[in-house]
């Protein structure tokens, strides 16, 4: 496990949004990356979690393991997300958590070998949101990755 507060501090600082919807990092491991956050700041006129907040968290779990396999590889690029699906289950009534799912071995390989030879390369990555254990939101997202000029 690595510092928290590290890729929590990194994103509210660049992506200011996790910081209005009061996103925490709850765990980052090597493997992957749960955030929370409370409902409060993103309820709805129904009282549930707001369905952009739901999609927010999901894609930002996805992006900080994303993020965080670059930065513990020691690999400078630029991360975006470059198209998204969300399949919304079931109403979130309460804090709710975001986790990304395992990325094998071979895809990871696959995406820093592209990455090193091409200096562009993507990477699909699910999460899932979740309240009080419950799945209430399934998400997949294609993230690209290109490497920054003067990178071998």
């Amino acid at each position: 496990m690595v510092d928290r507060g590290l890729l929590e501090s990194y994103l509210h600082a660049n992506i200011p949004l996790s910081a209005a919807m009061g996103v925490e990092v709850h765990e980052w491991t090597d493997k992957a990356v749960t955030l929370k956050a409370p409902l409060a700041p993103n309820i709805n006129h129904h009282r549930t979690a707001f369905g952009g907040s739901i999609s927010t968290i999901a894609t930002l779990a996805a992006w900080s393991y994303v993020h965080s396999c670059l930065r513990l590889r020691n690999v400078t690029a630029s991360l975006v997300i470059q198209r998204h699906e969300i399949d919304y289950r079931l109403p979130i009534t309460g804090d709710f958590m975001a986790k990304n799912r395992e990325v094998s071995k071979a895809d990871l390989d696959t995406f820093f070998a592209r990455l090193s030879k091409r200096g562009r390369a993507r990477l699909t990555v699910e999460s899932e949101v979740r309240f009080e254990d419950l799945l209430c939101a399934a998400f997949t997202g294609q993230f690209v990755a290109m490497r920054e000029s003067g990178q071998d």
